[in-house]
C-alpha cells in the first residue's frame, strides 16, 4: 500500500454501520479505517482481502521511529487478539431488522516480512462499499492523526448529520445514553463530569485541531441533570474535499483536485440541494474528479460539473 496516498485516500461506510453498535480500540480503527480507504466504492467486485506493511501503517499515523517496536505489537494484537473476535450490531433498512455480523473471516500472522492481512467478512460487503441510497464520506487525512477512537467515532457521526443536512452548518441532539450506547460504553463513566472530559472535550480537541469541520457542542439538562448533548458542527472550506496538503503532497495530486474552488462547484452544488437525491456531495465531486482526470480538463470547469451532477441526481444510487 502506497502512503503518498494519504491526503486523499477516502474512506466510504454506510450509514447504518456508522450509526450501528460498535466500538474499537484505536488501534483497530486505524486498521479499519487505513484498510477501507483502498476500498472503490464505485468498483462493485472490490477486494475484501487486505495485506498491509507495518512499517507503511505506521508512518500514515506518524508514529515516531523509536516507537516503532511497541507499535507493531499493539497492531498485530489489536488484529490477532481483538478485532478477530469483534462484532458489530446495525439496522439494515432494506430488511428492517437489527443485524449482527462479525468483521473478519480470516487473519493471517506470523510471517518474517513485517506484514499482516485480513479478510472481511463477505455478508458485510454492501455495508463496507456502500453503494445504497444513503452514505458518508470522508478522507482519512481528516482522522489519521487523532489518538482517541471516541474521536473517530464522533467525527464521523457529525459528518454524518452534516451531509444529510445539505447545508455548511447544522445543529442536531443526542439522549446521552444513546450517546453512550452508540460508542458502547453503556457501562462505562457513571459520572457526566467524566465523559464530559474524557470523551467529549478530548474530541472537540481533536476534532477542531486535526479535522475539516468545526464541532462544538452544548449540554442540555432537566433542572441540574444533563439529559441531551447538542452538537453543532459545520465545514470548514465547502469546496475543496481533500485536507491537510502540504506543498510536496499537492504537487502529487492529479490537476483537477488542485483545482478545487468555490468558482466553478457552486452551480452544481445548488442543482445537488434542489433535488432530493440519495448521492452524498462529496462523492460526486470525487467521481468528477476522476472523471476529468481520465478524459482531461473541460474547457468550462463550472458548466461541466454542473452537468456531471444533473445527470448524477437524476438518476439515484442502487
Amino acid at each position: 500500500m502506497n502512503t503518498n496516498k494519504k491526503n486523499n485516500q477516502k474512506i466510504t461506510k454506510s450509514n447504518s454501520l456508522i450509526n450501528g453498535s460498535y466500538r474499537l480500540s484505536l488501534n483497530e480503527l486505524r486498521i479499519v479505517l487505513y484498510g477501507l480507504s483502498f476500498i472503490n466504492p464505485l468498483d462493485e467486485n472490490f477486494t475484501l482481502s487486505h495485506r498491509f506493511s507495518i512499517k507503511d501503517i505506521a508512518a500514515f499515523y506518524n508514529i515516531k521511529q523509536e516507537n516503532l517496536g511497541s507499535f507493531y505489537t499493539n497492531i498485530q494484537d489489536a488484529l490477532t487478539k481483538q478485532f478477530w473476535k469483534r462484532e458489530f450490531t446495525y439496522f439494515d433498512e432494506d430488511i428492517q431488522e437489527f443485524v449482527s455480523e462479525r468483521w473478519l473471516i480470516q487473519i493471517r500472522y506470523g510471517n518474517k516480512n513485517g506484514t499482516l492481512a485480513y479478510h472481511y467478512n463477505p455478508l458485510i460487503a454492501k455495508e463496507l462499499q456502500n453503494l445504497s441510497k444513503r452514505f458518508t464520506s470522508y478522507f482519512l487525512s481528516n482522522v489519521a492523526n487523532m489518538k482517541s477512537a471516541y474521536s473517530i467515532r464522533l467525527y464521523e457521526i457529525a459528518v454524518l448529520y452534516l451531509n444529510m443536512s445539505k447545508h455548511r452548518q447544522t445543529t442536531f441532539k443526542v439522549d446521552i445514553d444513546e450517546l453512550k450506547k452508540k460508542l458502547c460504553i453503556e457501562n462505562k463513566y457513571q459520572r457526566f463530569h467524566h465523559l464530559k472530559a474524557r470523551v467529549l472535550e478530548t474530541a472537540k480537541r481533536e476534532i477542531n485541531k486535526f479535522s475539516d469541520i468545526s464541532f462544538k457542542y452544548e449540554v442540555l439538562k432537566i433542572g441540574r441533570q444533563p439529559v441531551e448533548i447538542k452538537f453543532t458542527v459545520s465545514r470548514r472550506d465547502v469546496a475543496n474535499p481533500v485536507r491537510h496538503i502540504n506543498n510536496q503532497d499537492a504537487k502529487a495530486l492529479p490537476e483537477p483536485i488542485k483545482q478545487n474552488s468555490l468558482s466553478w462547484i457552486d452551480d452544481g452544488k445548488k442543482v445537488w440541494q434542489e433535488s432530493q437525491t440519495g448521492w452524498d456531495f462529496y462523492a460526486i465531486v470525487e467521481q468528477f474528479n476522476d472523471y476529468i482526470a481520465k478524459k482531461g480538463e473541460p474547457s468550462d470547469r463550472a458548466k461541466a460539473f454542473k452537468g456531471f451532477v444533473k445527470k448524477k441526481v437524476d438518476k439515484p444510487p442502487t
